[in-house]
C-alpha cells in the first residue's frame, strides 16, 4: 500500500466519522427540542393584590416557593398600583385579566366587591383554627389572612398624653395643631376607618352626640392634621422624619418598628372605647381559571409557618390561633384583651355611612 493511498483512506475515515458525529448531534438536538416543545407549560396562578402585600411576599419568598414546588405551578402577581382601596382596582382593564385570586381585600371594599362581582364559596372554614379576634368576621366567600387593631402612635417625650381621653373627639382637643399624619380617607382604608371611628361617636347614644356636631369635630380635626398622604407607607415615612408628629396605624406596625430598631420611644395610645379593626381578606372571583389552585393558596396562607412568615414581613397579626405566642407580637394580645374592640365587623355598615362621611370630609377640607 502506498503512502498516498493510506493517507486517502485516513481522510475518508475521518470524513465519515465527522458526518456520523454531526448527524448524531442533529438527532440529539432534534430530540431535545421536540421534548421541550411537547412538555406541558406549568399552570399559572394569577393573583391580584396591593403593592405592599406583594412586597411582603417578596421579602418572605418561602411561602410562594414552597407552594410552587408542592403544586408544580408558577405564581404570578398583578399589583394594584397607586390605589389603596382595592375595589378601585376592578376597572375594565384589570377585570379583563381574570385573576384567579384576590388578596388584601379591605373592609371598605368588601361590600362593593360582593355586590358587583361573583365569588366562589370557600369550603371548610369550620376546620380552621381561627383566632378568637377574627372568627366572627369569617365569611362564606371571603376568609381573612391578616388583621390588626388600629390606634394612634406618638412619642411620649414630645406629647404629654398620659391622661387617656374618654373619646376620640376629646383627643382632638389635646393633640397640638398640625401634628397628625392621617392616611387620606378618600384613598386609604385606614384613613376612612379613622373617620368612621370619629363618626361613630356622633351616632351612638353613650356619647350623646349627633351627626350635626360631626362637622364641628371635623373642623377640630382639620386644625390638628399635618398631612394626609395616600398610602400608609408614605404616612410612616413622614412620621419617622419628624419627632413632633402623631400618626394612625395598625398596632402591629408599632411592634414591627421596634423589632427593626427604629421604634425609639414610640408609644400607642389606647382609648377607653372600642378601637377599629383592620382586616384583609382573600377571595376567589367566579371567573377564575385555576380555581382549585387559588383555594389551595389560601389554605397555604393559613398554615402556621405561612402565618408566622407573613406576620414578620407584612407586619399584621395572624388570623390563626396562637401563632404570635412567644414572639414580640404577643404583647398585642394582652392589649387587645383589655379593649372592647369590635370582634365582628358584620354589624358595621361602612357603605351606608361612607358617602355621608366623605362628603363632610370634602367640604371641611375643601376637596373637589
Amino acid at each position: 500500500m502506498t503512502k498516498k493511498t493510506f493517507f486517502n483512506r485516513q481522510v475518508f475515515s475521518a470524513l465519515i466519522f465527522s458526518i456520523v458525529f454531526f448527524a448524531m448531534g442533529l438527532w440529539i438536538l432534534s430530540a431535545l427540542f421536540k421534548t421541550s416543545s411537547e412538555s406541558p407549560e406549568l399552570p399559572r396562578l394569577l393573583i391580584l393584590a396591593p403593592e405592599n402585600l406583594i412586597s411582603s411576599f417578596a421579602s418572605s419568598p418561602q411561602i410562594v416557593r414552597d407552594f410552587e414546588e408542592a403544586h408544580q405551578c408558577r405564581v404570578e402577581f398583578v399589583a394594584i398600583k397607586n390605589k389603596s382601596l382595592i375595589s378601585d382596582a376592578f376597572a375594565p382593564e384589570l377585570t379583563a385579566l381574570n385573576p384567579d385570586l384576590v388578596l388584601g381585600i379591605d373592609l371598605i371594599s368588601l361590600p362593593e366587591l360582593q355586590r358587583n362581582l361573583g365569588w366562589k364559596p370557600l369550603r371548610g372554614s369550620g376546620k380552621v383554627e381561627w383566632s378568637e379576634w377574627v372568627k366572627d368576621s369569617v365569611q362564606q366567600r371571603f376568609w381573612p389572612h391578616s388583621w390588626s387593631i388600629l390606634t394612634l402612635v406618638y412619642r411620649p417625650s414630645i406629647h404629654n398624653l398620659t391622661i387617656t381621653p374618654r373619646s376620640l373627639s376629646e383627643l382632638l382637643t389635646i393633640i397640638p395643631g398640625e401634628s397628625l399624619v392621617l392616611p387620606s380617607p378618600l384613598q386609604n382604608p385606614l384613613g376612612f376607618l379613622f373617620l368612621h371611628w370619629l363618626w361613630q361617636e356622633h351616632t351612638i347614644e353613650a356619647f350623646k352626640l349627633n351627626s350635626d356636631s360631626f362637622t364641628e369635630t371635623l373642623e377640630q380635626l382639620k386644625m390638628v392634621v399635618y398631612k394626609t398622604p395616600n398610602s400608609l407607607k408614605e404616612a410612616n415615612k413622614i412620621f419617622q422624619s419628624n419627632e413632633f408628629l402623631v400618626t394612625f396605624e395598625p398596632l402591629s406596625h408599632t411592634i414591627s418598628r421596634r423589632l427593626q430598631g427604629n421604634g425609639g420611644e414610640i408609644e400607642s395610645l389606647i382609648l377607653r372605647r372600642p378601637h377599629p379593626t383592620y382586616i384583609e381578606y382573600a377571595g376567589i372571583p367566579a371567573t377564575c381559571i385555576k380555581c382549585e389552585l387559588a383555594e389551595e393558596f389560601i389554605r397555604t396562607l393559613l398554615l402556621p409557618r405561612s402565618q408566622k412568615q407573613l406576620m414578620q414581613s407584612h407586619h399584621l397579626l395572624p388570623v390563626i390561633r396562637d401563632i404570635e405566642k412567644n414572639t414580640p407580637f404577643e404583647e398585642i394580645t394582652s392589649i387587645v384583651k383589655e379593649l372592647a374592640i369590635h370582634k365582628s365587623n358584620k354589624d358595621l355598615d361602612y357603605q351606608k355611612d361612607r358617602e355621608l362621611v366623605l362628603k363632610a370630609w370634602k367640604e371641611i377640607f375643601e376637596i373637589d
